[in-house]
């Protein structure tokens, strides 16, 4: 193992940080903040379908916080099989477009499904992004412990009008994001069991 990587295994790591330490750090200029969410709905045959969270993220979010989604932004659209691992070529590109390098410390969020977070730690820290951390508990944890929230599209989002922002400290700043939301605590647990299945979920789920 080089120096280089030797120094950076500790941060990948570093596992979970809580809705405290992020809430202390939102003018971090060395901080990326990824909203991850996708929607994953059992269907009575066949895969389960799914949504992408880019609408509900559009409405309310960590103040910051970009969507990527795990279809169109964490798989290979190439790819053989659902969800795919991408290229490095396709994440350096993803990244690329969200301002992001190694020298960034990337926290990963979202609603309802914390296997989808945990895929997306997995596919970011597997193609060599430095450090990269989850949000324990996520956004049910963030809304529930009244942190800022955002809304609107962010002024460096490419793919809609910016709208103007509303931060608020409350615990009933809009609704949760998706249907019946619940609070799922995010384990550390999850991460090691994505790392190994490589596709905890998805379009293939059955």
């Amino acid at each position: 193992m080089s120096d280089t990587a030797r120094d950076r295994a500790p941060a990948r790591r570093a596992g979970l940080v809580d809705a405290a330490w992020l809430a202390a750090r939102l003018d971090d200029p060395g901080l990326r903040i990824l909203d991850c969410t996708t929607y994953m709905t059992p269907q009575p045959v066949g895969p389960s379908r799914i949504d992408s969270g880019r609408p509900d993220w559009a409405r309310a979010h960590i103040p910051g916080a970009r969507h990527v989604d795990m279809v169109a932004d964490l798989s290979d659209p190439q790819g053989a099989f659902p969800y795919t691992l991408p290229s490095p070529a396709h994440i350096d590109a993803l990244r690329a477009r969200l301002g992001i390098t190694d020298a960034h410390h990337v926290v990963l969020y979202g609603a309802r499904h914390p296997m989808v977070v945990t895929r997306a730690w997995w596919v970011l820290s597997t193609l060599g992004h430095p450090r990269v951390s989850i949000l324990d508990g996520g956004w049910e944890a963030w809304r529930r412990e009244g942190r800022p929230i955002e809304t609107g599209l962010p002024e460096s989002d490419e793919a809609g009008s910016v709208t103007t922002t509303d931060v608020t400290g409350t615990a009933d700043a809009g609704p949760a994001s998706g249907p019946a939301s619940s609070a799922p605590s995010t384990a550390a647990a999850g991460v090691a069991e994505d790392a190994a299945s490589g596709s905890p979920a998805g379009r293939a789920a059955r």
